[in-house]
Order: structure tokens, then C-alpha cells, then sequence
């Protein structure tokens, strides 16, 4: 079993949000040898954001121009996520992958969208907070 707890680090010191569910799970594994992996928090995108982008955003486009919603979502990742990686000396252009992108991120990538959808097809994309 995975359990994750996330803390700050202010002075050298862990900073825990649930000390009492920590000591919890700490108890769990009582006389047993465990592994610790600290790394950076970095949140999920919430399920809002990506309701909208599926169901707003990628609906429009894709009912524009007849493609499905998978193709259209990679079409926009070619266009707004491209990157070149680099393997034996050679470089190959690849995307990045939208489930990795921050809440920010992927409203800068949404905007960068709307914003070409407009000038390219003429196509207005609602705000999550507008009606219809």
C-alpha cells in the first residue's frame, strides 16, 4: 500500500497538514522497514477543468471539423504542447502530455486554444463559468 501525505519544508523542517493521520499510518507499519521517497508536490488538475476541456472545448472543435474528440485532442497537442527529445543523437518531435499539465498550465494551454480556434475557424469557446 502507497500512502502519501504532503508537507512543507520551511527551515529544514517537515511541516505536515494531518500530523494525527501521519502518526496514524506511521503506526501501521510498526517493527517493519519502509522506504520514504520525498519528491516536489505538484497538484492534479482538477476534474472540472478537465470536464471542460473535454466536454467544452475539444466538443466544439471537434464537431467543427468532424474529427473525433481523440483526434482533435492531438491535433492540439501538436499544435500548442510540441517538444523535441533527444535519443542516441538523434531528435524526434513528440508532445507533452496534457494529464501532466497544472491547473495553470493547462488554462494557459485552454487560452492559447480559444484563442486560435477564433482566429482560425471563426469559433467561439465559452468560459467554464458561462452558461449555455
Amino acid at each position: 500500500m502507497k500512502l502519501i501525505h504532503i508537507a512543507k519544508v520551511v527551515k529544514g523542517k517537515m511541516h505536515f497538514g494531518n500530523k494525527e493521520r501521519l502518526d496514524q499510518d506511521i503506526a501501521r507499519y510498526e517493527d517493519k522497514t519502509v522506504q520514504v521517497t520525498i519528491s516536489e508536490y505538484k497538484p492534479k488538475r482538477s476534474n472540472q477543468l478537465n470536464q471542460y476541456y473535454w466536454g467544452v472545448v475539444v466538443k466544439i472543435i471537434s464537431d467543427y471539423t468532424g474529427y473525433t474528440k481523440e483526434e482533435t485532442h492531438e491535433l492540439l497537442k501538436q499544435t500548442f504542447l510540441k517538444k523535441k527529445i533527444e535519443v542516441n543523437d538523434e531528435w524526434y518531435d513528440t508532445t507533452e502530455s496534457t494529464t501532466k499539465l497544472s491547473n495553470k498550465d493547462m488554462l494557459d494551454f485552454i487560452e492559447k486554444i480559444k484563442q486560435w480556434a477564433a482566429q482560425t475557424f471563426h469559433l467561439y469557446i465559452p468560459d467554464p463559468h458561462e452558461k449555455g
